[in-house]
């Protein structure tokens, strides 16, 4: 009875089509983003994948400045639809050119180039996105759910043996090392697509007749690849279009890096898809194309800045995007001095050994009332007072931000200067137009009547 019952499970186990995946338990997972899906992007010493790969990329990046046969080759992959397997089919051809590279893959890729070398995961499971593709349903699984329907209805065997059969064929899910090997190699891939960028800019450079309207400089590369930059930045800084003096990237988060361009850094911010880890935990959602971010962020930097009373605001500073033909792109903006992260304890022990808040302590505070509990009320209130008005700022002019940050999030999307002194001053910069949108008319108004309504020195009461 047993074995009977146990053959019709394992027959039927053979209808429902899951599958193997390209990696799973019995992979190394030491070499994929140990922190999963929200990684912390600071490279590890012990890391040999990401060792490995700066060490190679380096090696291409020095070949790509010095071999005009390495640069006509990796110019073809600025056209080249980002992928899995982009970087693996890229550094191959490099080393075939390039003895360096060459001789680097078989020392130093020994961990890194296997990982490359495996096939992409199918880009129809990745679906609606990296972070919330189905989980990769397993046979055992599948044996287990059918061992309890057997044995409590089997009359219902045969309509669930179909339907699962259905849905697994529909949806049969990726593996967790699958996931994290999608996100190292497409973070990888995107790495490939800065080298094309420095090729093509190598052998295409900008030239004085680049075509510049509305102050912005235009240039269309052989590729369809589309670079734009502020005029007067590019004439304070014509290093900005040198390749020769790119020396590299490190990441932040998810789509933001730091890039270092002669002696000075910028950022550089992708515009998300649905291959990045930090989005909506139901579905990814488009924000700004790199060029409408572009606009918007140079909208709001145009305003300077904005004051009330101790605090004040200011948005960060954008100099140009670029647009591949394949949809990758990004903008890139001047790098700001800032502390990122709740600045409530800095601000407050400023406050506390301040002359101007020690006389008003004297005057105001409470017996039961410390110092240090009074600076850190008002540090707590300037905080306060600076996040009201930046949706005060982005309201009256015409947008409001869908992805708006709490004062107390971990991944804030503003920084902070804070001057000590006599009377300590909060400055904000905010720094991300990912999902910033145009409000209609009521809503401006609404937000207009909250704002006159708003006394924001109460907030310091």
């Amino acid at each position: 009875m047993i074995t009977s019952i146990n053959n019709r499970i394992e027959e039927a186990l053979d209808r429902i089509p899951t599958r193997s995946p390209i990696v799973d338990f019995n992979f190394d997972l030491e070499q994929l983003p140990s922190s999963g899906l929200s990684p912390t992007y600071e490279t590890e010493k012990g890391d040999p994948v990401d060792r490995e790969w700066t060490v190679l990329t380096e090696s291409a990046r020095q070949a790509v400045l010095h071999n005009a046969q390495v640069r006509y080759a990796v110019s073809a992959f600025a056209s080249t639809p980002l992928s899995e397997t982009l970087p693996y089919e890229a550094l191959s051809q490099i080393g075939q050119t390039d003895a360096r590279t060459a001789k680097l893959i078989k020392t130093m890729g020994r961990t890194l180039w296997p990982l490359l070398a495996l096939p992409e995961v199918p880009k129809e499971l990745i679906v609606p996105d990296v972070r919330n593709a189905p989980d990769l349903v397993r046979r055992w699984q599948e044996k287990e759910k059918l061992k309890d329907v057997i044995v409590a209805t089997p009359s219902l065997f045969e309509d669930i043996v179909e339907e699962e059969a259905s849905n697994v064929g529909k949806e049969p899910g990726i593996s967790r090392a699958e996931r994290l090997l999608i996100i190292r190699r497409i973070r990888d891939a995107r790495d490939v697509k800065l080298l094309s960028l420095m090729a093509e800019l190598y052998d295409q450079p900008l030239v004085d007749e680049a075509q510049s309207e509305n102050g912005l400089v235009s240039h269309y590369f052989e590729s369809g690849t589309h670079l734009v930059i502020e005029a007067q930045a590019l004439q304070q800084n014509p290093t900005l279009v040198d390749p020769k003096l790119w020396h590299g990237r490190k990441q932040i988060k998810d789509r933001v890096y730091s890039v270092q361009i002669a002696e000075q850094e910028y950022i550089l911010k992708e515009r998300k898809t649905g291959l990045h880890t930090d989005i909506s935990p139901r579905a990814h959602v488009d924000g700004l194309t790199s060029a409408e971010e572009y606009a918007v962020g140079a909208t709001f930097a145009a305003l300077g800045t904005v004051a009330k009373g101790d605090v004040s605001l200011r948005f960060e500073q954008p100099l140009g995007y670029v647009e591949f033909v394949d949809g990758y792109q990004f903008s890139l903006f001047y790098k700001e001095a800032m502390v990122v992260g709740n600045p409530t304890t800095t601000l407050a022990s400023m406050i506390a050994a301040s002359p101007y808040w020690q006389n008003k302590y004297s005057q105001e505070r409470t017996s039961e009332q410390s110092l240090a509990d009074f600076a850190e009320n008002n540090a707590q209130g300037m905080v306060a007072m600076a996040h009201a008005l930046l949706v005060e700022t982005i309201a009256a002019n015409g947008y409001k931000n869908k992805d708006s940050k709490p004062i107390d999030s971990d991944n804030p999307d503003v920084g902070y200067v804070i001057q000590g002194g006599h009377k300590p001053t909060l400055e904000m910069i905010a720094m991300d137009f990912e999902y910033f949108q145009p409000i209609g008319k009521q809503e401006l108004s609404d937000a207009a009547s909250k704002s006159a309504r708003f006394d924001m020195s109460s907030l310091l009461d």
